[in-house]
């Protein structure tokens, strides 16, 4: 991450280097190493993942999967467009 005059941000580099991690990466992948137990005893935010895919619960297996597939297609559309990714934590 290099830092701009006024906010940070994702370089060329490290974005391109995401992006090619992230496509190595399939849904079948994610879904087959889901461990609601491991991400908790880990620490893993929020710390309260479990095993309920209801379409009216979050922080579970189903989640994980909608929120992989928009961070790959983030990091595709910054790629293909030759963008940058601003960092805000706030």
């Amino acid at each position: 991450m290099k830092m701009g005059k006024i906010m940070p941000y994702v370089d060329r580099e490290i974005i391109d280097s995401i992006t090619a991690i992230l496509e190595e990466i399939s849904e079948a992948d994610v879904k087959s190493n889901y461990n609601s137990d491991e991400l908790n005893s880990n620490g893993v935010y929020p710390k309260i993942w479990h095993n309920d895919d209801s379409t009216n619960r979050v922080f579970n297996k189903r989640q994980i999967l909608v929120d992989f597939a928009e961070l790959k297609l983030i990091y595709q559309q910054v790629t293909e467009e030759q963008d940058y990714i601003l960092v805000c934590i706030g």
